[in-house]
């Protein structure tokens, strides 16, 4: 049984936002969480997937006080349940691959607009004015945004048509670019 908490974590976070037969979005997720594991200096350096529900962390794993009808539960079978399988086993699926990526979140349309246009051009500077939480991992000056290209579009968000389901967050030295793109 893959940890029910990355299961559940991966419903709340992500169920039916990805367009039907997106089989990237969950994976590239559930790995920027695998991700977080270890990090001692923005997650608070936990280090077992049972620490996912403990109160000290639930504000980094939002996704387990989303998930409600339809949440895995032991025995359920799931999409969650599969690919949280497959991130916990550590079996190396380039679908979820996303560099070092630890945060993630969902542009709207307008957001895409500045984002992609930072990412064609290669500047330094942060895409200014989002209007989506673009999560709060790092200070602007060493955030990173990528762009998994294999991530569909958003399906379920109105206001984020033509977006897509899912951008990563990671550090980066302020040389660097604000934005870049990824298989």
């Amino acid at each position: 049984m893959p940890p029910l908490a990355l299961a559940q974590e991966l419903y709340g976070e992500a169920h039916g936002q990805a367009a039907a037969g997106d089989s990237v979005s969950e994976l590239a997720v559930g790995a920027a969480i695998r991700n977080r594991f270890g990090d001692s200096v923005y997650f608070n350096g936990f280090n077992y997937w049972q620490s996912m529900k403990s109160t000290r962390f639930r504000h980094e794993f939002n996704g387990l006080d989303i998930c409600g009808a339809g949440c895995p539960t032991p025995g359920n079978d799931t999409t969650e349940a599969t690919n949280a399988a497959v991130i916990f086993a550590g079996i190396s699926v380039p679908a979820a691959e996303v560099d070092n990526s630890k945060c993630f979140f969902s542009p709207k349309s307008s957001d895409w607009q500045k984002i992609s246009q930072a990412l064609q051009s290669g500047t330094t500077t942060f895409p200014q004015g989002l209007s989506t939480n673009a999560a709060s991992c790092w200070s602007v000056a060493n955030r990173q945004i990528v762009y998994k290209e294999s991530v569909g579009n958003n399906a379920t968000c109105t206001s984020c048509a033509g977006a897509p389901a899912f951008l990563f967050l990671q550090w980066r030295l302020s040389s660097e670019p604000a934005v870049v793109g990824i298989p």
